[in-house]
């Protein structure tokens, strides 16, 4: 497949081009009018997905209220909103939730899922020093422990 646009985000830039695309993924971009085209945006803007490295959850949903279901809801969604690659974020909490949604990631992302891909998890806390926890749950907040961690 084959799509152009006058304005396609390259080398921190908009240039007029195509890119040609095979499985979902770019396999060869050309200057724009140079081949047949299966689609011809114009002037609307195509752009990489963007990757969210820090976002807590999504349509009803939150990486600390670990559901396979609503993990799996969020990931086929946010591709509406542009999203390719997440990081689902834990909110400081007790050791026990932190563990279940650890544990729902893992189990997602093992078992399958469709859209956005996730790229990993990012935990916010609870290792977290008093003076720069933000508004993370001082209850929660412990200092680091490699044993806990593994």
């Amino acid at each position: 497949m084959i799509i152009q646009s006058r304005k396609v985000w390259v080398l921190d830039m908009w240039m007029e081009a195509q890119i040609e695309m095979n499985d979902e993924k770019i396999t060869a971009l050309y200057p724009y009018g140079t081949k047949d085209v299966d689609e011809d945006y114009g002037d609307k803007r195509i752009v990489p997905g963007f990757i969210d490295i820090h976002t807590h959850g999504a349509y009803g949903w939150d990486t600390n209220d670990a559901t396979p279901e609503g993990l799996r809801n969020w990931t086929k969604n946010i591709v509406k909103e542009g999203v390719t690659g997440l990081l689902p974020t834990t909110i400081t909490q007790s050791e026990e939730v932190l563990t279940k949604a650890v544990a729902n990631v893992a189990k997602v992302a093992e078992e399958g899922y469709e859209g956005a891909e996730i790229l990993g998890i990012h935990f916010e806390g609870p290792y977290l020093d008093q003076v720069y926890k933000g508004a993370q749950p001082e209850q929660y907040c412990v200092p680091a422990d490699v044993e806990q961690f593994k």
